[in-house]
């Protein structure tokens, strides 16, 4: 691989259930695998995961060890540099909920290459994560595994062709919220299908709150734009530019936009939702609404106006 090429990106986790139960099969991949993956991609690394890597990593020098197949590390000169780059291209991307919004978020806008989440019985069962994870990892392309054996076959094919390059096709990157900072103010407006005209309709009402108040208006695919034609139709070209259009829901909208209240880049939601109608990702708003609803503290992080009457509320606070 072009050493001065930017790294693709592995996104990292492993839940806990597996931590506990799977540690020795997992020691022993990361002893014959980790180093060549490391040396080729950068890791995103939930934080309790990033903790399980690193003790193992740190424990004295052991047979089973390996830069590549077939070629082990004997010395502790040797085990010092495995080490080294292991722990060199982790990155930690938070714990919990928001390391794997975070993860999630790479795969949607497209800076993640390929993904290992490890899972076990409860967390397939039970974990909201991990659905839309997969969800969105089918969505857009990204090889995924979520077992040891299919991880250790992914590292083995990379290590084949890092050699000559790399083994990712190029994705195109998506991130419109890019242009959020710390002191950004952000609304974000949402709607099912058939509240997306209530919702416009909230819009051109309350229009001098919202535009006098917040920097930028977020919005998922459609929404956005319906938003956009309202306020053009109105005259208020100028406002329209303030509308940021992230993917449409199906391909990770609300992801973007959970991602951005988790980094506390938008604090003030309004989401007008339709109960009488399934939608095909659910488990997407569901870690939307559990994004909004994340405690820092006894603080939640953002605020959430379900119907017209508390999304008035909310914008005529400020």
């Amino acid at each position: 691989m072009d050493k001065t090429a930017e790294k693709p990106i592995l996104g990292f986790s492993a839940a806990s259930l597996f931590r506990n139960e799977s540690k020795e099969d997992f020691e022993a991949f990361l002893h014959k695998h980790f180093f060549s993956v490391c040396s080729n991609m950068r890791l995103l690394v939930t934080r309790g995961t990033i903790e399980f890597i690193k003790e193992i990593v740190n424990k004295p020098l052991q047979p089973g060890i390996e830069f590549a197949p077939g070629h082990s590390v004997k010395t502790e000169t040797e085990h010092e540099t495995w080490k080294a780059v292991i722990e060199e291209s982790l990155t930690d991307v938070g714990g919990g909920m928001r390391g794997m919004v975070a993860i999630t978020n790479g795969v949607v806008e497209g800076t993640i290459a390929a993904v290992h989440h490890f899972t076990d019985r409860e967390d397939i069962e039970r974990s909201v994560y991990t659905r839309v994870l997969a969800r969105q990892t089918i969505e857009h392309h990204v090889p995924c595994a979520n077992d040891l054996r299919t991880a250790s076959a992914m590292a083995r094919s990379w290590l084949l062709h890092f050699s000559e390059g790399s083994p990712f096709e190029k994705r195109k990157i998506f991130r419109p919220l890019a242009v959020l900072g710390e002191d950004s103010k952000a609304i974000a407006l949402i709607a099912h299908d058939n509240k997306k005209l209530e919702l416009c309709n909230f819009v051109v009402h309350f229009l001098d709150n919202i535009v006098n108040y917040y920097d930028w208006v977020i919005a998922i695919g459609t929404t956005g734009e319906w938003i956009q034609k309202f306020l053009i139709s109105m005259g208020h070209k100028e406002y329209a530019k303030k509308v940021i259009r992230c993917e449409s829901g199906p391909r990770g909208g609300d992801v973007q936009i959970a991602d951005a209240v988790c980094a506390g880049r938008c604090k003030d939601i309004v989401f007008f939702q339709d109960p009488t109608t399934s939608h095909p990702h659910d488990s997407d708003i569901r870690l939307f609404e559990q994004a909004i609803h994340e405690k820092v503290g006894k603080a939640a992080t953002a605020t959430l106006g379900r119907n017209w009457e508390t999304a008035k509320i909310i914008v005529e606070s400020h």
